[in-house]
Order: structure tokens, then C-alpha cells, then sequence
């Protein structure tokens, strides 16, 4: 009988061997995609990538860059050198700005970042378009809310629920910097801001197979934040890409009067670009010792400062504008028998529009008048051989239009 029990326990164990290893098989018609499982939260690898203020431009020369384009490149060379236990199947990219600056602006600075980003790779790694999800995401305030987040300051808490509460049709900016008078505004403007237009995290994220056999599909995931990137130099197998002209926002613009020019007055000027809607400028002409004909004098010098109020907010300095300027000059012509020898000075109010010039970034044009009072003096005199003899003097105040401006300017 205890034979028996045994000859029917091992009949038993061995069918049941058989049943499970038929049931857990896999079967050979599974799907592709049954045979994989996702891990989108396994960061192989992470990276930061430095850019320059407003820019879009992929610079390799800029920190630690150079090192860090080589190490992605390392990667994924290492990654394609496995065949099809590793398979990169798409490259996803996120463009971000600073939450500083026009909205419309830095929408179109976060997609031009990634648009860089996605060039880099295609030049550099041969991948083909449609493996790419580009898309710019704009300003970048989720990333700001984290840093205020683990800041551990006192009023971390009060900004944190302002910003999550801001109408939707309010600008969060505007909102911060009428907070408390934008003393905490000033804070992030100095100490956050910085990180969040020059720092790009590349983070390198994989799908794991469930079987051995199976290859591994990799995703490069690139989260840029604001600034862009030129390549100043070729990483590798990547051609350098020419570096565009970096203005966003200016700080220093120079120019010269075109109608100036005309009248054979060489003239040129500086503007000093200041906070959101200000600046300040010099223009200065100097035309001196010419003589056109004998006895004929063609002399004029001037110097004129202005202050300027534009009416577009955060930094553009393009539009309209509205200008409170000061002048003063000397001069000494004589076209015909009688000359006049002077000087003048005065100030107004000056108004305008500037715009981009053609396609290049950073050349502008700007079309302007000023008008206000006036004080002219100057003496009277003619000659005669072998001197020039004083003929009278004046004084004249006069309320007109002083001054035309068709200007060309180059910011920086």
C-alpha cells in the first residue's frame, strides 16, 4: 500500500512539473510590446548644462560643457555599442527660460533652446528627426516654486501659496514684484534667477526588458532650462555651429545719426540700457577747423544727454519711447559775406520708435524727434582782408523742434 501511495505521489508531482512549466512558457506569439516592461523613473545618468543669459545658442566653451557634451556622447556611443541589447529609441526635449522677461519671448526662447539642443544631436549622433519630442515650455516656474520650496526661508510659505493662487490672467512676474514691495522678488532676481537661465539638466532615462534576450529601449530625455548654446568648437564628429550675436537683453547699445551723416557732421553715441524700461544716453558731434572755400567756415560741436522711458516692459528697449534731454553746442559757419560764431543750449522732450534692422539680431534702427526751448547766441562778423571784423551780436530764445534722429544702433 505505501508502494503504491509512493508510485501515485510521484505521478502526481510529475505532472505537476509539467503543468507549470507549460503554464509559465512564454509563448512565442506574445506581442513586441508584452515582452517589455517601462521604467520611465530609472535616471541612468544626469547632467547640467551651462548657457548664457537670452541666448540659444549651444556653447561649448561656457563651464564645464565641453566635458559634459563628451560624457552624454560617451554614453550613448556606449549604449549603441551593445546592438540590440540597447536600443535608443527616442530623445525627448524640454526647453525652459527664466520666469523673468516677456511671456511671448521667452516662449520662443525655450522652443529655439530645444530646437538647439535637437540639432546637436542629429549633427553629432546621426539620429534621424522623427525620433525627437522637442517642445519649449517657457518659463520655468515649477523649478522656481521647488528652490523656494527648500530654501527653508520664513516667507517660503506666503510666496509659495501667491504664486499657486495667481488669476490666470496675471502675470506671476508682475505679481512677485509688487509683493511686499518686491523685496523677495529682488531676492530670487539676484540668487535664483541666475541658476534658472544658465543651468540645462540632460537626464538619460531607460526602459528595462523583462526578458534577458530582448533588447533594452532607451530614452534620452534633455530638460533644458533658459539660455541657449552655440558650439564654438566641434565635439568630436560635430561641426561647429557659428555663433550668433547674444543682445537679449542689452546693456550697451552704440550709434550714429544717418542725417548727421548727411550734413557732413560725424556724430556717434552711447546708450546705457537700465533696470526694465530705462536708459541713458550720450550723443556727441564733432565737425571742427573745416574750411569749404577761402574765408568759408563749416565748424559745429555738440553734446546732448537724454533720459528715456519705453513703454514695452522687461528690457526689450524696442517701440516706443518717451525722452527728457538736455543740449549745448558751439558752432562757426560762414557761407557768404557774413558769419556767425556762437553758442547754443537747451532741452525738451524727445519721442521715437526702434526696431530690429533686417536680419540682424542685434543692429537697430531708430526714428525720432525732439523739441523744446532754446538759447541761441552768437556774434555777427564778415571780412575784410586781411581780418574778420565784428558785425553785431545776438541773443535768441525760441520754443521749436531741435533736433531728427534716423539712427542706427548696435547693442550689446
Amino acid at each position: 500500500m505505501m508502494i503504491t501511495n509512493r508510485k501515485f505521489l510521484m505521478s502526481l508531482l510529475a505532472i505537476c512539473m509539467v503543468g507549470s512549466s507549460l503554464l509559465f512558457a512564454s509563448p512565442s506569439y506574445y506581442s513586441y510590446e508584452k515582452k517589455y516592461k517601462a521604467v520611465d523613473d530609472e535616471v541612468v545618468n544626469k547632467w547640467q548644462i551651462q548657457f548664457k543669459v537670452a541666448s540659444a545658442v549651444l556653447d561649448s566653451t561656457i563651464s564645464n560643457n565641453l566635458q559634459t557634451l563628451r560624457d552624454i556622447k560617451a554614453k550613448i556611443n556606449e549604449l549603441n555599442s551593445k546592438g540590440d541589447k540597447y536600443l535608443i529609441l527616442g530623445i525627448k526635449i524640454r526647453g525652459y527660460a527664466s520666469p523673468e522677461g516677456p511671456v511671448k519671448f521667452n516662449e520662443l526662447l525655450s522652443q529655439r533652446r530645444a530646437e538647439s539642443i535637437k540639432q546637436y544631436f542629429m549633427k553629432a549622433f546621426g539620429f534621424s528627426e522623427d525620433r525627437f519630442d522637442v517642445q519649449g515650455c517657457g518659463e520655468y516656474w515649477d523649478e522656481l516654486k521647488l528652490m523656494i520650496e527648500k530654501s527653508g526661508h520664513d516667507w517660503a510659505p506666503a510666496v509659495l501659496t501667491l504664486l499657486e493662487n495667481v488669476p490666470s490672467n496675471q502675470d506671476p512676474e508682475m505679481v512677485l514684484r509688487k509683493y511686499k514691495g518686491g523685496r523677495y522678488f529682488k531676492y530670487m532676481l539676484k540668487w535664483y534667477f541666475p541658476i534658472l537661465r544658465s543651468a540645462s539638466t540632460v537626464q538619460l532615462i531607460r526602459l528595462v526588458p523583462t526578458a534577458k534576450s530582448n533588447p533594452v529601449d532607451t530614452v534620452l530625455k534633455v530638460q533644458p532650462q533658459p539660455i541657449d548654446t552655440v558650439i564654438h568648437q566641434p565635439i568630436d564628429t560635430v561641426a561647429p555651429i557659428v555663433k550668433k550675436c547674444n543682445c537679449m537683453p542689452p546693456t550697451i547699445g552704440l550709434r550714429t545719426n544717418a542725417l548727421y551723416w548727411a550734413l557732413l557732421m560725424p556724430n556717434v553715441g552711447v546708450e546705457f540700457y537700465l533696470g526694465n524700461r530705462y536708459s541713458l544716453l550720450c550723443d556727441v558731434v564733432y565737425k571742427w577747423k573745416t574750411f569749404i572755400a577761402r574765408h568759408h567756415r563749416y565748424n559745429v560741436s555738440s553734446i546732448t544727454g537724454e533720459f528715456r522711458y519705453w513703454f514695452k516692459k522687461h528690457r526689450e528697449f524696442t517701440g516706443w519711447y518717451l525722452g527728457l534731454y538736455g543740449r549745448y553746442g558751439e558752432f562757426d559757419v560762414k557761407f557768404s559775406h557774413t558769419g556767425r560764431q556762437g553758442y547754443f543750449g537747451g532741452g525738451g522732450l524727445s519721442s521715437g520708435y526702434v526696431f530690429s534692422f533686417h536680419k540682424a539680431k542685434c543692429l537697430f534702427f531708430e526714428l525720432g524727434a525732439s523739441a523744446g526751448f532754446d538759447h541761441l547766441t552768437y556774434d555777427r562778423y564778415y571780412w575784410y582782408d586781411p581780418y574778420n571784423i565784428f558785425d553785431g551780436h545776438v541773443v535768441k530764445n525760441s520754443f521749436s523742434l531741435t533736433r531728427l534722429n534716423a539712427s542706427f544702433i548696435w547693442r550689446f
